[in-house]
């Protein structure tokens, strides 16, 4: 596995686990050899794993619309940055360039980027897994959501498009299971 696309919040939210957590993952991905993609805002969440990433050595390519310069400029340590004209060209060298995705707690731009790549996997257009952290029970709500989802007779079963984990240590076997299965 080359690049794990982290879908984040570009604010830190209120809950330090969630900050914690983004520092923990960019560690994990430094040691594991992972490069991460993610959307290279200098803020919130993206800034945080940024700079562990950074701090531990490893490698990130941020993906980042023009359009966000003045509200949510680029992290001004990304070296390897590609720069887009709009979030929709953002979305589609994001989810091209990753083996898989993690969505991290977030805000209505995560909630896109994860349904994306859920209907891009359903209809078969990519085949990559998707890893939902739910970090204090952050997803809970839309969970339950997508089963009632289910129960109502829309989709057969969501349970085969992502998988639920709840700490880093699950993130890292994940991670090792599926370099396993490329070599």
């Amino acid at each position: 596995m080359k690049y794990l696309c982290v879908f984040c919040g570009s604010q830190n939210g209120n809950d330090n686990q969630v900050l914690r957590s983004a520092q923990e993952l960019g560690s994990m991905l430094s040691r594991s050899g992972v490069g991460a993609i993610c959307g290279g805002s200098g803020c919130g969440l993206m800034k945080v794993l940024i700079e562990s990433i950074f701090q531990s050595g490893g490698h990130v390519l941020g993906v980042h619309p023009k359009m966000l310069d003045i509200d949510q400029p680029a992290h001004p340590q990304l070296s390897n940055l590609i720069t887009t004209d709009s979030l929709h060209e953002r979305k589609n060298i994001m989810i091209d360039k990753a083996d898989a995705f993690l969505v991290m707690p977030g805000s209505f731009g995560t909630l896109d980027e994860f349904f994306e790549v859920m209907v891009l996997n359903k209809i078969n257009q990519i085949n990559k897994p998707i890893f939902l952290f739910n970090i204090n029970g952050f997803w809970d709500g839309l969970i339950t959501q997508l089963d009632a989802i289910q129960k109502n007779g829309f989709v057969s079963d969501f349970s085969s498009f992502f998988r639920v984990v709840k700490s880093i240590s699950e993130i890292e076997e994940s991670l090792l299971k599926l370099n396993e299965l490329v070599i």
